[in-house]
């Protein structure tokens, strides 16, 4: 799908005459953004989102595992999975699929066929947005052509028009799918929440098994929504910082926003 988008995409270049030189350097640049899809969607499907490793247990902590626990809030607090018997650490759920507890689970892709967990969630991200972003620049190259395209009032092939529409029309479904879908999870991100933590708050099955097994059912995670975001995608540069927040209290419900100046 990938390839069918990408060769429609620069079959459509050739609609705005461009000088060759130019053409070109548009097509050269243009490739970076497939390439970028395939790099982020192989790093969020090879790394592992996070294993509980019994020897955490044991106080033999690497650097690694030791900066996830501080990073999930993970101290005194021991406890088991009653599915697979391991060690289940503050926010690490058991996925179904994988047969195995993921660390900070946001939940199971079918389309990475791989959990998307504490280490590969910024991975995860990056892909939703390289698809949105390529999804967009494909529309605005054939928003154009489409009048021309539908009503023939230039001489093209069939092939040529049933290219164009097809590929139009799956930019304009994945973008409108997936532009939303990212910005649920740039929401997750500023209020410190996973997928399954805001599902089990708007369930009561889930709300009644959170309970069972001792979850909370409180965001008790979140610091604002700088702190937030810097916690998974890192810090912004500081003299950005301030118009970055100003921009992402928009995003999210009030107590989000109240509970940062609380806190600062």
């Amino acid at each position: 799908l990938v390839s069918f988008e990408l060769h429609a995409f620069f079959d459509s270049l050739s609609w705005f005459h461009f000088a060759p030189g130019m053409e070109a350097w548009l097509r050269c640049i243009s490739k970076a953004l497939p390439l970028r899809i395939f790099f982020d969607y192989f790093r969020t499907v090879f790394t592992d989102p996070g294993l509980p490793i019994a020897s955490v247990e044991n106080g033999s902590t690497s650097s690694d595992t030791h900066v996830e626990l501080l990073e999930m809030g993970q101290g005194a607090q021991k406890r088991r999975c009653k599915t697979c018997g391991g060690p289940k650490p503050i926010r690490s759920h058991h996925c179904r699929v994988c047969r195995r507890c993921v660390l900070k689970m946001d939940h199971h892709c079918p389309f990475v066929n791989n959990c998307v967990g504490l280490r590969n969630y910024l991975y995860f991200c990056f892909f939703l947005f390289d698809l949105v972003v390529a999804c967009a620049v494909i529309l605005g190259v054939m928003a154009p052509q489409m009048p021309e395209v539908l009503f023939e009032t230039q001489p093209v092939t069939t092939a040529h028009r049933v290219r164009i529409i097809v590929a139009f029309m799956v930019a304009l479904f994945a973008e409108c799918s997936l532009a939303p879908f990212f910005v649920f999870h740039l929401q997750l991100i500023l209020m410190n929440e996973t997928t399954l933590e805001f599902l089990t708050k708007r369930s009561r099955r889930l709300r009644r098994r959170a309970a069972a097994e001792g979850d909370s059912l409180e965001n008790d995670y979140s610091r604002g929504v700088m702190e937030n975001f810097t916690e998974v995608c890192g810090a912004p540069p500081a003299v950005l910082q301030r118009h970055f927040t100003t921009v992402f209290e928009l995003l999210v419900p009030s107590y989000v926003t109240k509970l940062a100046k609380r806190n600062a």
